[in-house]
């Protein structure tokens, strides 16, 4: 924080201070301006009232801040810190006016949240004749009030800069004079005072930075409001529905992240909009009970025309359905990203005509499996901790699948028809397939390919992909399982090749299959 307007100080008719009255006085050596006191020049305030004073008399005092610019297209926030004594009753307000017609001043309709809607009382400044009747000190109209508050100007149109100022304003109610101070000579002339000192803090670093329209941030918190908010950090969204509403123009030359804090979300369907990114403050912190699909006409194009992506980041997906579906979103070329992300139920992923539909998984979890419609799938370093992956085949799409690190406590199933266009590649590496002892074999641990004669599908595995052979299933004359990197699949080249039939083997396998050949030639 750091003060940039001018403390507020005033005075009206000096009161010659009654002995019982408190008084409000800055520290005895705070007399010179220093970076770190900045209003060490300013005078102590003293008490004020509009002379003559009397018995029942209620009055009005108001005091304006300097006047501050906000910038064209960003937002302001301030503190605000007031401390006050009256003798006897008062009631204070603090609000922000707005210049209008070049000079006039009105107030702000309607008042940023932290302002204007509270008064703050002390006494009863609507009753003169409530007053204190304690005869003798500690007196109740002694008290020092203090009160702070902090608010957030929302963001200035985009070309046009505004003006405003904080003005304070007291309704101070001197009692009617009793009976029973008559044994206190101090009360005697039932004198009045008004005393206050009201410090201004403008928030540097927070939302004086460029709004949403610049830096493509939208905030949401559980601090939010939906009703008032900019989406600025410091003016966030209560709920994601509202950030992903107020966002209209992203597109792949400007996209968007909307910044989730921690909390709990539950919230009907969101339809994810293209160029789009929900990111969170960890998948333990931020958990979203929250369907979503991709029905919204930002996906929509008529061929291969928009680089466009959205995806989710460092949360807890824990609501379902999630069913992101390019085909009925009419998008060619979409594509979803998943980084650090928990994902409870099992997703669909269905592309509309080509491979160009992708979906990345990275440094995830899935709880429940997913199911793949067409799709080139990419899952790097991520964990299927149950439920199965199912793969499909499509006939105007192809399919591609690269799993490479990390594995899965269930079955890999992948389905082909007859007509469609074949899976390829179909990589496994360093994939693990193994059981779940909560859900054991046949319900987990395998690698099921269901194949068909006419259409060719080839699964590339590393060794360490592929499970033990009583649960490997391979379905289909055109499917095959190729083991790429264990002992079988090394390179060979034989010491005397003479030794071998042509073709000349290349690999061990080959040289394996050929003795095996010969032991059976000779009735072995």
């Amino acid at each position: 924080m750091q003060q940039t307007i001018q403390e507020i100080i005033q005075t009206l008719d000096r009161r010659v201070n009654p002995p019982t009255w408190p008084s409000l006085q800055k520290f005895d050596n705070d007399t010179t301006a220093q970076p770190f006191s900045p209003f060490g020049s300013v005078p102590n305030p003293e008490y004020i009232w509009n002379q003559p004073t009397s018995d029942g008399q209620t009055v009005a005092f108001a005091i304006a801040s300097e006047q501050f610019t906000v910038p064209a297209g960003q937002t302001a926030s301030f503190s605000v810190s007031l401390d006050a004594f009256a003798d006897n009753a008062m009631g204070a307000k603090i609000e922000l006016f707005e210049e209008i017609d070049g000079g006039s001043f009105v107030k702000t309709i309607p008042q940023p949240s932290g302002l204007g809607e509270f008064l703050m009382i002390a006494g009863d400044p609507n009753n003169p004749a409530v007053g204190l009747t304690i005869d003798g000190p500690p007196f109740t109209f002694e008290d020092i009030r203090v009160y702070s508050t902090r608010f957030t100007i929302p963001q200035s149109l985009p070309s046009i800069p505004r003006t405003f100022k904080i003005v304070v304003s007291f309704v101070a109610t001197n009692y009617l004079q009793q009976p029973i101070y008559s044994s206190n000579p101090s009360s005697v002339n039932n004198p009045a005072g008004l005393q206050f000192i009201i410090d201004l803090y403008f928030a540097e670093g927070c939302c004086i930075e460029p709004p949403p329209i610049a830096t493509q941030v939208v905030y949401v918190n559980k601090a939010g409001n939906d009703a008032t908010a900019d989406g600025s950090e410091c003016n966030p969204f209560f709920t994601v529905t509202a950030a992903m509403a107020s966002i209209t123009d992203a597109s792949p030359t400007k996209r968007y992240a909307i910044s989730i804090g921690p909390g709990s979300f539950t919230e009907p369907l969101i339809h994810l909009k293209a160029n789009v990114q929900l990111v969170g403050t960890s998948s333990l912190l931020t958990r979203l009970s929250i369907p979503f699909d991709l029905n919204d006409p930002s996906w929509s194009e008529s061929g291969f025309q928009n680089d466009n992506r959205s995806g989710f980041m460092d949360l807890i997906l824990l609501s379902g359905p999630l069913d992101f579906n390019f085909a009925t979103a009419s998008s060619f070329s979409g594509k979803l990203f998943f980084v650090s992300v928990d994902i409870s139920p099992s997703p669909t992923f269905t592309a509309l005509t080509t491979s160009v539909n992708q979906v990345t998984i990275r440094d995830s979890r899935l709880s429940s499996g997913y199911t793949q419609n067409g799709i080139n799938m990419i899952m790097f370093s991520s964990f299927v901790s149950g439920g199965n992956i199912t793969i499909n085949s499509q006939a105007t799409t192809d399919t591609q699948v690269n799993l490479v690190g990390g594995g899965i406590n269930g079955n890999l199933i992948i389905n082909v028809q007859s007509g469609h266009i074949p899976i390829d590649p179909l990589n496994l590496t360093s994939f693990a397939i193994t059981e779940n002892i909560f859900n054991p074999f046949p319900n987990s641990g395998r690698l099921v390919v269901n194949g068909v004669n006419n259409v060719t599908t080839r699964v590339r595995a590393t060794v360490d992909s592929i499970p033990i052979r009583s649960r490997l299933t391979l379905v289909g004359s055109g499917t095959s399982l190729i083991r790429v990197d264990d002992a079988f699949g090394l390179a060979y080249t034989p010491a005397v090749p003479t030794d071998y039939d042509p073709p000349i083997p290349t690999t061990t396998q080959e040289a394996l299959d050929q003795l095996a050949a010969r032991i059976r030639a000779l009735g072995g």
